[in-house]
């Protein structure tokens, strides 16, 4: 049995006893998961020499994978597809950057999911909805909503 194999066998019972035990294990897996995109992330990285890449341990952490490319990749596509919503409602010219350096804010420690007819009820109270795209229909990894003030 390899030792992640191990390791994650006693997540439960080390995980309730030990913050650091807990922390070793993550740290365990970001280093797994670094190493199997190392080859991967100095070609990209030396393809891209001027694009800003965040921390290996936080995309660990957010992303649950370390591989620059595909992180830029599915970036890309998010950014388009927002682009295109944003652009059937609003006028704009697409120009400037709505991001422009990394910043480590947030961390991915836990999951929510809200049913549509949660997010329309609660968080979309009192806002005209002009678009709902279901992660299904998008190809992106979450549900995208565009709202905004009633005129």
């Amino acid at each position: 049995m390899s030792l992640i194999n191990s390791l994650r066998s006693g997540v439960g019972w080390i995980s309730q006893r030990s913050v650091t035990a807990r922390e070793l294990i993550k740290s365990a897996k970001s280093a797994r998961l670094r190493l199997a995109s190392r080859h991967d992330n100095a070609e990209f990285a030396k393809s891209h020499p001027d694009e800003p890449l965040p921390p290996l341990d936080l995309m660990a952490d957010a992303h649950a994978h370390c591989n620059y490319r595909l992180y830029y990749e599915s970036g890309l596509f998010q950014a388009q597809f927002s682009r295109d919503m944003f652009g059937r409602y609003f006028d704009f010219d697409g120009s400037a950057p709505v991001y422009h350096e990394w910043d480590e804010v947030g961390r991915r420690d836990f999951f929510a999911w809200h049913p549509p007819q949660y997010v329309r009820s609660v968080f979309l109270s009192g806002l005209e909805e002009l678009e709902y795209v279901s992660s299904e229909d998008s190809g992106l990894n979450k549900d995208m909503w565009l709202a905004r003030v009633p005129r």
